[in-house]
């Protein structure tokens, strides 16, 4: 899935790229467990993906640090959901050869947008403000 079926741009270069290699390799995931790709394959995926979100969220915030962003806990809260979440799906495939399913990979994508529309453009919107950036 295209980011731009994903989501919007935030109009914040550095997020907005995030937000393209992090769909980007989330896909390439998808593609290569439906596939049934070999598991070395498939686990390095997961966790260069993981390693690529934990970054992002490092960086998102960072920059919520940067100001008094009200809603800071609430969003970190939701950045350790997402991540528990594919923990949890990649031990079980590590472990017990247990794919992702098609219900989960739809929940993954309408969390993300959903996530990216609400608490990221929110975000985005208060640390523009916070900073003078119109």
């Amino acid at each position: 899935m295209p980011q731009s079926d994903m989501f919007s741009s935030l109009e914040f270069e550095l997020i907005d790229e995030q937000h393209f290699e992090l769909v980007k390799k989330g896909e390439e995931l998808i593609k290569l467990i439906e596939k049934n790709e070999e598991k070395e394959k498939v686990l390095y995926s997961y966790d260069d993906l993981i390693s690529s979100i934990r970054y992002h969220f490092k960086t998102e915030e960072e920059l919520f640090n940067s100001f008094d962003y009200e809603e800071s806990y609430r969003h970190k809260k939701m950045h350790n959901f997402l991540l528990d979440f594919l923990m949890e799906y990649r031990e079980n495939y590590a472990e017990h050869n247990m794919p992702i399913s098609s219900y989960a990979i739809t929940f993954l994508r309408e969390w993300v947008k959903a996530h990216v529309s609400s608490f990221d453009l929110n975000f985005v919107k208060e640390y523009k403000k916070a900073k003078g950036i119109l």
